[in-house]
C-alpha cells in the first residue's frame, strides 16, 4: 500500500518573531507569564512591554496562542493613530484591523512544512494566508500577496523587496514596524524520531503491555541500521531494538500479545515445514498447524475468552478468496466455525461478543445443528459462549482492515470512497452503537500526496483517552480546521452526537498539534504516552509527488526507516462544532444553509483549503465555481464552527 515517504513530521503552528533570535521553546501548555508567551511568539513584544498583560497564562494549543497574540496586537493598533497618513488611509486601516480580528478568532493559520527554524509563511502550500498576507488579499490586492509568495514567501517584512509593499502600507495606514509586529512566523516541526529502523516493511505491530514493550514484525532481515541480523520480528524496549527469539522465517500477517505470550499469524517455516502460527512463550518458539489444514496461511488470530482458547482465520489457497474461522476449544480441539466468501482482515473480542470485519457478503456458519448462511456486508458479530451470529447494518466501508474493542465498544477501520452526494453513507471509520454501525468521518479526504485521489483508508487505531482515538492509514484531514495533516489523526468522540443518543458524524482532529505525512502508515500504537508508527517509509527524498503538483520545497528529514516514535503527551483540544444542513446538495447554483445559527461568516473552500467565496448570509451562490467538491465552513457569532461538503454540478 505504501510507496514513498517524504518526511515524517509533526508540525506545531506558532506565530513567532521579526528580526531577532527565537525564544526558549516555551510550550503553549506551560503556565507562564503572558509576556514570556508573547515574546516566545514574536520578539517585537520587547518594544511593547508596557501593554503586555502581567498575569500568568497557558493555552490548549498553539493556534489559541496565535489568536491571543493577534488580538492583543489588534487592540493596541486600534488605539493608535499613526502620523503621516491621510484620513482615507486611516479609515482603511480601521476596516482592516476589524478584519484582522476576525481572522485571529477563526484560528486558521499557515503550516510550516519545510523549515527547521521558525519561519514566516506568507501563503502556505494549502493557500492559507498569514496575517499580513490576509490583510493584503482582503484589501483587494491578491496580485501583490501572490507576488510576495512567489518572491519572498519565507521572508520577514524587512527583507521583502517586492514592488508595491511600501505603497500598500501607505495606502492602508500601516507603518512597517506595525506589520513586523503583526507578521507571523511559524514554528519548526516536531520530528518523529527513529528507534533503530528495519531494512524492510513493518507489516504487523502490537503492544506487549505485560512486558512493557512494542512488538514489530514484517519483511526485514536486519535492524539497528543493518548492525543486527533479525529475521521478521523484534521488539523495542527501554530505548533499544532487539530481535525476538532469533526471528522467524516466512510471511507474517498479524501479531498480538496475550498474557505475556506473543502469537504470530501467517505462513511460518520451521525447518522444511510450513505452519499457520508461531507462539513465543518462555523464551522459545512453538509452531501450530490445524490438523488437516497443514501449511495453510493464517490471516489473523486472537486469544479466546471462557469458551475457547484461540481463534485463527485461514486463507483458502485453492484459488478462491474464502477465509475460514477456526477455534481451539478448551478441550484442545480445532473446530471450523465459519467460512466467509471473501477476506476476513480484522477480529476482536469484547465483553459479550466477538466482531469480524473484511470484504465479504455472506458467511457459511458451521453450527452444531448444521450449516447455515448469514448474509452480511463486511462486518458481523458472534455472541460469546454461543453459536449465535448476527449481521451488522449501518455504515461500513467497502473493505474493513481493522476491528478493535476500545472504550467498551467495537470500532471498524477500512477503505471507503467519499460519495458524490454527501448524504450517502461514508464510513472509513465506524463505531458500533446499539447494534448499528455509524460512520465517524468528519474531515477525512483522499491523500493526494500518495497519488490516491479516490478513497480514504484507515489501517489501524488505538486509544488516546476515554474519548479520543488515534487513527492512521492513507488519508488527508483537517481542511475545515486549518490544522491540515496526512495519514495520522485523532478522532474526538466528545463531539460525536451519538453520545446524546443521535447518530451523526464525529469530529476528526489532527494528531497532537497537527501532522504532515506524505506517505501512509500501516500501524499505529500508543504505549507509555509515546506514539509508535510502522509501515514502509524512509527519510530519502523523492521529487515525484511534489513535481506533479508544482510545489517548490526544501523539506526537512528525520532519520526514520519503517518504524518511528514521537515522545509527546497526546493531548488534543476539541473544536466547538455545530450542526447544520445544506440544500439542495448537489446543487447547480444557490445552496441554502438550513439552521437557526447566527452566522458570522460562511466560507466556500476548495479541497486544498483555499477560500473561494465568503459571505455572512444563509444563501451561497456557487454559479461561478467549476463542477466538483467543495467545503462549506460556517463560523457563528459565538465562535462555534462547522463544515459540510457540497457538490457543484
Amino acid at each position: 500500500m505504501i510507496s514513498h515517504f517524504r518526511s515524517l513530521v509533526l508540525f506545531i503552528t506558532i506565530l513567532s518573531i521579526y528580526g531577532d533570535s527565537y525564544g526558549m521553546d516555551l510550550f503553549p501548555e506551560t503556565k507562564e507569564a503572558a509576556y514570556d508567551h508573547l515574546k516566545e511568539i514574536n520578539a517585537e513584544w520587547k518594544h511593547h512591554l508596557d501593554i503586555a498583560p502581567n498575569h500568568t497564562i497557558c493555552f490548549d494549543n498553539d493556534n489559541d496562542r496565535i489568536s491571543y497574540h493577534l488580538n492583543l496586537v489588534v487592540n493596541a493598533l486600534q488605539l493608535k493613530t499613526p502620523d503621516g497618513f491621510t484620513r482615507e488611509s486611516l479609515d482603511r486601516r480601521k476596516e482592516l484591523l476589524s478584519i484582522l480580528q476576525e481572522y485571529a478568532n477563526i484560528k486558521v493559520f499557515p503550516t510550516n512544512l519545510y523549515h527547521e527554524k521558525r519561519t514566516p509563511y506568507f501563503i502556505d502550500d494549502f493557500g492559507v494566508h498569514c496575517a499580513v498576507g490576509y490583510l493584503i488579499m482582503k484589501s483587494g490586492h491578491s496580485d501583490l500577496s501572490n507576488r510576495i509568495r512567489n518572491e519572498h514567501n519565507y521572508d520577514y517584512i524587512a527583507d521583502i523587496k517586492t514592488p508595491g509593499v511600501l505603497e500598500w502600507a501607505k495606502e492602508y495606514g500601516f507603518e512597517l514596524s506595525e506589520l513586523a509586529w503583526i507578521q507571523p512566523a511559524y514554528s519548526s516541526p516536531t520530528i518523529f524520531s527513529g528507534i533503530g529502523d528495519t531494512d524492510g516493511e513493518v507489516t504487523a505491530m502490537c503492544k506487549d503491555e505485560t512486558n512493557n514493550r512494542l512488538i514489530y514484525a514484517g519483511d526485514f532481515s536486519n535492524i539497528n541500521e543493518g548492525n543486527t541480523s533479525c529475521s521478521g520480528i523484534g521488539y523495542y524496549q527501554a530505548g533499544t531494538m532487539h530481535c525476538l527469539g532469533g526471528g522467524l522465517d516466512g510471511t507474517i500477517n498479524h501479531v498480538y500479545e496475550s498474557e505475556g505470550n506473543i502469537y504470530v499469524s501467517g505462513l511460518l517455516n520451521s525447518g522444511s515445514t510450513p505452519y499457520s502460527q508461531a507462539v513465543f512463550s518462555g523464551g522459545n518458539w512453538t509452531y501450530v498447524n490445524i490438523p488437516g489444514m497443514e501449511g495453510k496461511e493464517a490471516r489473523i488470530g486472537m486469544s479466546g475468552g471462557t469458551d475457547f482458547k484461540r481463534e485463527l482465520v485461514l486463507k483458502n489457497d485453492q484459488g478462491s478468496n474464502e477465509h475460514e474461522v477456526w477455534r481451539l476449544s478448551n478441550s484442545d480441539v480445532w473446530e471450523k466455525q465459519a467460512t466467509a466468501n471473501g477476506a476476513i482482515n480484522g477480529i476482536s473480542q469484547g465483553t459479550t461478543h466477538s466482531a469480524y470485519g473484511g470484504a465479504f457478503t455472506a458467511l457459511t456458519l458451521h453450527l452444531s445443528t448444521g450449516d447455515q448462511q448469514l448474509n452480511t456486508i463486511n462486518a458481523c458479530l458472534r455472541e460469546n459462549n454461543s453459536e449465535n451470529w448476527t449481521e451488522l447494518t449501518g455504515q461500513v466501508g467497502i473493505e474493513v482492515f481493522v476491528v478493535k474493542w476500545l472504550n467498551e465498544t467495537f470500532f471498524f477501520g477500512g477503505e471507503d470512497i467519499p460519495p458524490a452526494n454527501v448524504d450517502e453513507p461514508f464510513a472509513p471509520i465506524a463505531m458500533l452503537h446499539s447494534d448499528t454501525l455509524i460512520g465517524l468521518y468528519g474531515g477525512l479526504t483522499p491523500n493526494f500526496m500518495t497519488g490516491n485521489n479516490t478513497s480514504v483508508i484507515v489501517t489501524d487505531l488505538d486509544v488516546v483517552s476515554s474519548t479520543k482515538l488515534v487513527i492512521c492509514g492513507e488519508f488527508s484531514l483537517g481542511l475545515e480546521t486549518g490544522e491540515v495533516g496526512q495519514s495520522l489523526g485523532v478522532i474526538d468522540l466528545t463531539n460525536f452526537p451519538v453520545f446524546a443518543g443521535q447518530p451523526g458524524p464525529g469530529n476528526i482532529l489532527t494528531y497532537a498539534k497537527g501532522s504532515w505525512l506524505s506517505a501512509d502508515i500501516n500501524f499505529c500504537a500508543i504505549l507509555n504516552q509515546t506514539l509508535y508508527a510502522g509501515g514502509l517509509f524512509n527519510s530519502a527524498p523523492t521529487d515525484t509527488v511534489f513535481n506533479q503538483i508544482g510545489w517548490s520545497y526544501d523539506p526537512i528529514y528525520s532519520e526514520v526507516n519503517n518504524i518511528a516514535k514521537m515522545d509527546e503527551v497526546l493531548n488534543v483540544s476539541s473544536k466547538n462544532l455545530v450542526q447544520f444542513n445544506l440544500y439542495p446538495n448537489p446543487a447547480h447554483d444557490i445552496v441554502t444553509i438550513d439552521s437557526e445559527l447566527k452566522l458570522q461568516r460562511v466560507s466556500v473552500l476548495d479541497m486544498n483549503g483555499r477560500i473561494l467565496l465568503e459571505t455572512n448570509t444563509s444563501k451561497i451562490n456557487l454559479q461561478n465555481l467549476k463542477a466538483g467538491h467543495y467545503l462549506i465552513r460556517v463560523v457563528t457569532e459565538s465562535g462555534e464552527r462547522a463544515h459540510k461538503k457540497v457538490v457543484k454540478i
